[in-house]
C-alpha cells in the first residue's frame, strides 16, 4: 500500500514531534527505508511516528505514493485464531511484536523493530 492509503488510519500510539522530525528528514533523503508499516484494516500496528512523517511530508506536498505499508489483515487473523486471541490481545502484544509475529515474513526486519 502507498503512503496515501494510510494517512487517515488510526495510529497506535502518540508520537514526539522530535522523532517525526528524524524520520520525515530520513525519508527526503534517503526515500522509505525499513519494514513497512504494517496496517489491520485501517488501525495501524506499527509505524506511528512514520506515518505522522508521511502526513507532514503530503501536507508540504512531497509526493509520498510510495509503497511503505502492508495490510497484515489476513496473517493476524490467522494468528488470532490459530491462538485462540482476540484483537484486544493482538494490541495488548504490540510492545512485543516477536509475541505476534515470530514465523512470519514479519521476522525479517526484526532488527528494525524496536518493539521485537
Amino acid at each position: 500500500m502507498t503512503a496515501v492509503n494510510i494517512l487517515d488510519y488510526e495510529p497506535v500510539n502518540p508520537t514526539y514531534p522530535e522523532h517525526v522530525q528524524e524520520i520525515k528528514e530520513s525519508i527526503i533523503v534517503n526515500g522509505w527505508m525499513g519494514c513497512p508499516i504494517l496496517c489491520y484494516g485501517n488501525l495501524l500496528l506499527t509505524g506511528s511516528h512514520r506515518q505522522a512523517a508521511l502526513r507532514e511530508l503530503a501536507a508540504e506536498d512531497y509526493n509520498i505514493k510510495f509503497d511503505c505499508a502492508v495490510d497484515v489483515t489476513d496473517l493476524i487473523d490467522g494468528i488470532m485464531q490459530a491462538n485462540g486471541w482476540t484483537l484486544e490481545d493482538i494490541y495488548n502484544n504490540l510492545d512485543c511484536l516477536r509475541c505476534i509475529f515470530t514465523g512470519t515474513w514479519v521476522e525479517e526486519y526484526k532488527e528494525q523493530l524496536a518493539d521485537w
